[in-house]
Formats: structure tokens, sequence, C-alpha cells
């Protein structure tokens, strides 16, 4: 049966990860310039907690630990700020902004296989300050 020219099915998982982190980095993004800005809600928190959720999922399906890892660590900052465990400030969004930009660099390097040891090292260390800002908490 023919798909209709849909186009997918030339796309590799890499691909198609590719594209989902690209989606959810963007969300991600956005919505962390506005919480910078002042416009913190409930939505919001739930907004960047999902885009997380889905980038952790997008990374298990072609299995990515190293990226599920720092998706799961940030999802789990967002958490903790929509429990009011955690109130998430100015140097807090610039981590996370840096971890957005992590997911770029882990899609362009899955073209080429496994991410060079710099990358990997980097991810770790971003693992253990985001789990840092966790275990400081900050309940604003």
């Amino acid at each position: 049966m023919a798909n209709g020219g849909n186009g997918f099915d030339d796309l590799s998982m890499m691909d198609l990860f590719r594209m989902e982190a690209e989606n959810h980095c963007a969300t991600i993004t956005d919505a962390l310039l506005a919480l910078e800005n002042g416009k913190a809600s409930p939505e919001l928190l739930e907004a960047l907690m999902r885009a997380a959720h889905s980038l952790k999922g997008a990374a298990r399906i072609i299995d990515l630990t190293h990226a599920m890892h720092l998706a799961h660590a940030m999802e789990d900052v967002f958490v903790a700020a929509q429990e009011g465990r955690l109130a998430i400030s100015e140097d807090h969004v610039d981590l996370l902004l840096k971890c957005v930009d992590v997911f770029g660099r882990i899609a362009e390097a899955g073209k080429a296989g496994d991410p060079p040891p710099d990358l990997l090292e980097e991810i770790s260390n971003m693992v253990q300050d985001l789990r840092g800002i966790l275990e400081e908490g900050s309940p604003g």
C-alpha cells in the first residue's frame, strides 16, 4: 500500500529525533525566556515539563542514553518548580538554555555515530549541575 507521499519513509530514526529535538527545544527555549521575563505560570511550567519529557522519550526510542539522562534531569527541575520545591532563577535558566543547545549538538553528532568524548563529558557535567540545583532547592 502506498504511503501517499508523506516523505517520512526516507527519514532515519536519527532524522526523526532531530525533528523532535528541534521542536521541543524551541518550546523549552521560548518558555524559559518567558519565565526569565517574569511570566511564570503553571501552564508555562507544564509546557516545560512536557517538552523535556518528550525529549526524554525521543532519546529513549533511539537509545541515546546520554540525551535521555539530560532530558530527565531537565524534567526533574521543571517538576520541582511545578511542585513549588524550586524557584527557577536566572542562573538556572542560563544552564537550562545551555542544555537545549547541547541537544542540537547531540543530534548533529548522531549523524556520525557516537558523540565525541568531550560532548559526553559536557552532558555528564550538566546532568550533575541540574541534580545540584535540585539538592540545593530554592523554594520561592
